[in-house]
Formats: C-alpha cells, sequence, structure tokens
C-alpha cells in the first residue's frame, strides 16, 4: 500500500517506515544494503535502526552485523490479531 506524497505530514516517520519495509522481502539486511534500497544515507538508516534496535522493532546479529525483525513486532501482530 503506498500513500500519495501529498499525504505524507511527516517525511522521517516515512523513512522510518519504510526502512521497517524492507524486511518484508529479505529477513536480514545491513546499513548498506538498506541504503542502497532506499537512497538514503548510510548515517540516517544507521540512526533509525538504532533507534528501533533501542525500543526492540528490529535486533542486530552479533556474528553478522546484519539486522532483523524484533520481539516488537511479535506484540504488533497480536494485537492486529486480537482485534
Amino acid at each position: 500500500m503506498s500513500a500519495d506524497e501529498g499525504e505524507i505530514k511527516v517525511k522521517s516517520l516515512k523513512k522510518a517506515i519504510d526502512v521497517l519495509n524492507c524486511f518484508i522481502e529479505v529477513q536480514s539486511l545491513g546499513v548498506t544494503e538498506i541504503s542502497e534500497r532506499l537512497g538514503l544515507y548510510k548515517s540516517n538508516v544507521h540512526d533509525i535502526l538504532s533507534t528501533f534496535q533501542a525500543m526492540n522493532y528490529v535486533t542486530q546479529s552479533k556474528s553478522t552485523g546484519k539486522y532483523y525483525l524484533g520481539p516488537q513486532i511479535l506484540r504488533l501482530i497480536n494485537a492486529l490479531s486480537e482485534r
């Protein structure tokens, strides 16, 4: 589902959601991979991922350094399924 660009009021939030949406197609991704997919600066992607990591929406693999969806995503799924 794509929103009309004119409807997007908080561009930083759109970028963050775009980062999360990258994990729909691929389970684990690195900063560079996401940066290239979205055309964002690596520093922006890193900041977004760090924030999501602090909030448990993504987790970083210690062995590969790549990120994957975290346990907080399951809470959202459960809330949706209970609706």
